[in-house]
């Protein structure tokens, strides 16, 4: 199968940042072929005409506890420490299917949006991958328990659920996941590490998300939880690091010392749980990769890479007292390019012929998106998912012009949703009043 696009504004975000304008890209199978200048030599047996309209990679998504879009809404108006409870709570009495169909939920919801991959982590992996491959989403899973409330390591079931995950999809691939200092074992640490470590995957954790995490990490050990996370030796693997959002000179010392560590920055959930602003121009004055995350919807309420960027951006203008230190095309990389970087992927996140055919068109002939003095600009200040009119992973056409091309789950997904939101506002309270919490 081979699509093409033509006349089309095309965002590389590749070494030179290239935008071509009345461009073609060509694809073949799920690969990119051709990039530049109309080609009359291949012949498409599929031909969009874009006919000025952006095309550029699809965003990932760095960050994402998906099927807690169940609990959109429940948790919002309180600290960090209680509305996490109020999670937990919750999430004893999810189901495989929940799982599934919150999952699924919300992969509608970000191919929607304009994210193609998509970094998840939560209670039941194979729940979640099972979702994620039936959407057709590339997407980085956990393997394994998180750690939470967890004792000790079985080695042989982590072993298991390796094997099993890197067969269900050629899109799908393992990540290796530790909720955080405060919720796992040094112990156990060491064993995630080790374990991501002789299976060459990514490790993830959350770090820094809150004062109060930071304040008690110190005075129970001592350390910061980056200075904790060195000593456990979590740095000297790829590195995802989500949050991040209280990190002090020390901290960033030690993080830009190693090149293979990146942030997830997630500016709506820290704003939704009154987290904080993260140091980002911090970050990237150091060298430190920084990419983007959504979270989960229950942290943020929606899956909505464009108001990630706004904020990124829009935040560190207004703390800095200076709008220059970061830019658009800065934040536009943080959602493409350097999230393939962060997940040790050299063939996503930027246009380029032999790279993954995950791309997205932008409709920028809507009026919030004229004139187009900037398109860079545009991108990151003016777009919304409404001017996502096509959405590509690996190929294949998934949501185009208000249509998906997938099974059709969407309504039996969304009355399930509804159900499930209903019914655990009535668990959460009657939980609460048995407990007197």
């Amino acid at each position: 199968m081979i699509t093409k696009f033509i006349n089309a504004t095309i965002i590389t975000i590749n070494e030179k940042n290239d935008i071509i304008r009345n461009g073609e890209v060509i694809v073949e199978n799920n690969l990119i072929s051709y990039v530049g200048a109309p080609n009359n030599l291949i012949k498409g047996d599929k031909i969009i005409d874009l006919k000025g309209k952006i095309l550029m990679p699809g965003f990932i998504n760095t960050h994402c506890h998906s099927a807690m879009s169940l609990m959109r809404g429940i948790g919002g108006n309180t600290v960090f420490n209680n509305w996490w409870q109020d999670m937990l709570l919750i999430e004893e009495r999810l189901t495989y299917q929940d799982i599934y169909n919150g999952t699924l939920l919300s992969a509608y919801e970000m191919i929607r949006a304009g994210i193609t991959s998509t970094v998840d982590l939560y209670i039941n992996s194979e729940a979640t991958a099972q979702a994620l491959k039936d959407a057709k989403m590339r997407a980085w899973i956990n393997i394994g328990a998180s750690c939470i409330k967890m004792q000790s390591v079985d080695n042989n079931v982590l072993e298991k659920d390796y094997k099993e995950m890197i067969n269900i999809s050629p899109l799908i691939k393992p990540i290796k996941y530790a909720h955080a200092v405060y919720s796992c074992s040094d112990e156990i640490y060491s064993s995630f590490i080790n374990f991501a470590n002789k299976h060459n995957l990514v490790f993830t954790t959350h770090a820094s998300e809150t004062l109060d995490e930071v304040g008690k990490i110190h005075t129970q050990t001592g350390f910061t939880p980056i200075a904790l996370l060195e000593k456990y030796g979590a740095f000297d693997m790829k590195c995802l690091l989500a949050h991040c959002v209280h990190l002090d000179k020390d901290d960033i010392n030690i993080l830009k010392q190693y090149k293979d560590v990146s942030i997830s920055t997630n500016a709506s959930s820290n704003l939704y749980l009154g987290s904080g602003i993260a140091p980002i121009f911090a970050y990237l004055k150091n060298g430190i990769n920084v990419c983007l995350g959504t979270d989960g919807p229950a942290s943020n309420n929606s899956l909505n890479m464009f108001k990630e960027m706004y904020l990124v951006k829009n935040l560190q203008s207004g703390i800095m007292n200076d709008a220059s230190l970061v830019s658009n095309l800065d934040v536009l990389k943080m959602a493409t390019i350097n999230g393939a970087k962060a997940l040790n992927t050299k063939n996503l996140g930027f246009i380029k012929k032999g790279n993954f055919a995950d791309l997205i068109v932008i409709d920028n002939t809507k009026p919030n998106m004229q004139p187009e003095h900037d398109v860079i600009s545009n991108i990151v200040n003016s777009c919304g998912v409404e001017n996502v009119i096509l959405t590509m992973i690996n190929g294949e056409i998934l949501y185009e012009n208000g249509k998906y091309y997938l099974d059709d789950k969407l309504s039996i997904v969304l009355q399930k949703a509804g159900c499930y939101i209903s019914d655990y506002k009535k668990v959460l309270c009657d939980i609460k009043k048995k407990i007197n919490y």
